[in-house]
């Protein structure tokens, strides 16, 4: 870092086939497990967006960072039967962040917000058809703050 402000930007897109046919198997003799025709990869949305910006500026006698980074997804299922408890709407979450070394870069501190905006989102989902299922959802909004002296 050379003192003079700037900017970091990191765009990033996903697309896949999700889409699973013609699954084999070996019991003896390969045989076709016909009950995943069709059927979604899990964790697999058509599709994904993510981001990052990053700026940096001399500040406070060191160097202050402030960074807005977070990802969009498309519906996806969590599990490979695509059951219904398993199935995770799009959606989209945000993390922000703000750090400050000092300028022989001994001391760090750092605060920061991940998921902005509180949103509800599945991690995993398990569906056990007529026993019901069961689902894990990411944490909620939480704030951090992190110092580290190095030495």
């Amino acid at each position: 870092y050379d003192g003079m402000p700037f900017y970091n930007c990191a765009l990033g897109k996903k697309g896949c086939s999700r889409v699973i046919d013609d699954v084999f198997a070996y019991r003896g003799k390969p045989q076709t497990i016909d009950f995943l025709d069709d059927m979604e990869l899990p964790n697999s949305p058509n599709w994904a967006f993510n981001y990052l910006v990053r700026y940096n500026f001399d500040a406070l006698a060191g160097n202050l960072a402030l960074q807005l980074d977070g990802a969009v997804y498309d519906d996806q299922y969590l599990e490979v039967t695509n059951g219904g408890a398993a199935n995770q709407d799009s959606y989209s979450v945000a993390n922000a962040r703000i750090t400050w070394v000092d300028q022989e870069e001994r001391f760090r501190l750092t605060g920061a917000v991940e998921n902005l905006s509180d949103e509800e989102y599945k991690i995993y989902g398990l569906d056990l058809g007529i026993l019901g299922g069961t689902t894990v959802y990411a944490p909620p909004r939480w704030w951090k703050l992190h110092a580290s002296f190095h030495f």
